[in-house]
């Protein structure tokens, strides 16, 4: 006698709108909360961190690398800071496969907070108070400094791949472009790598300043998640570095051909 089978059906998931830069998949948890100016949204791992909390079904985020991870709720977490200071996220994702918890930059810029970047320290201020303190511990995130954390032991990154300044290529009608970056395709940036070649970057009031020294190198604007770099802006004037590259006219879609003279 034939049993017969009932079919599998996959439950279609809602895919969230979130983005969580620097985001992984783990079963290995970092301890503590990092703040994360790639990431939309605050993330958590652990259910026992949250005060308030509404589980979620069929709920999903895409991770950079298309990896797919559940959202199990959405609630309060508290976070209190070797300041003596408390900090309260509210509508924070439960992702129980992520590998660390993350701050948002970008939801704290919404609530009138200030994030600064100098050498390798994260700032949090609100209305001229320091809030709390993060470090980076080489990797592109910093890691807060909460109560009841043990000393910090900072990391002192080698390599040097920030944005470049003062630097221009020729193009065939001889006009004159700005060169970002060299050796990276697309135009990202990470505070740690900022820092790590002498800039400071500053998040706030819907902006992300980027200075050397007191001067202003370059601004972004807060989209609907995140900021984007206003490049269409005139830097300060000063003389430029002219590199001997030929760059072609592009057309389309077309990708960049750089010869070398």
């Amino acid at each position: 006698m034939d049993i017969p089978h009932s079919k599998a059906t996959r439950t279609e998931k809602v895919v969230l709108k979130a983005i969580i830069g620097c985001g992984t998949r783990s079963n290995n948890k970092a301890q503590g909360w990092y703040l994360n100016c790639g990431s939309s949204e605050h993330v958590c791992y652990s259910r026992d961190m949250f005060v308030d909390y509404n589980p979620m079904r069929d709920h999903e985020v895409i991770l950079d690398n298309d990896d797919h991870l559940d959202v199990a709720g959405i609630g309060t977490v508290v976070i209190r800071f070797d300041t003596q200071k408390v900090l309260t996220l509210s509508n924070v994702l439960h992702i129980p496969q992520i590998s660390k918890c993350y701050v948002s930059v970008a939801k704290l810029d919404d609530l009138g907070y200030i994030m600064s970047f100098v050498d390798g320290i994260g700032v949090i201020t609100k209305s001229d108070e320091v809030i709390g303190k993060g470090y980076n511990l080489g990797n592109t995130v910093y890691r807060l400094r909460l109560r009841g954390d043990p000393p910090v032991r900072r990391v002192i990154a080698n390599e040097h791949p920030g944005a470049m300044r003062d630097h221009e290529a020729t193009l065939d009608n001889d006009d004159h472009a700005e060169v970002a970056r060299i050796g990276i395709s697309a135009l990202k940036f990470s505070p740690d790598k900022a820092n790590d070649s002498g800039f400071s970057v500053t998040f706030g009031g819907g902006q992300c300043v980027i200075k050397q020294g007191d001067v202003v190198i370059q601004k972004g604007y807060k989209d609907d998640v995140l900021y984007k770099m206003d490049f269409m802006k005139e830097p300060p004037t000063h003389a430029k570095v002219v590199h001997h590259e030929k760059i072609g006219l592009l057309m389309g879609n077309e990708h960049p051909r750089v010869d070398q003279s």
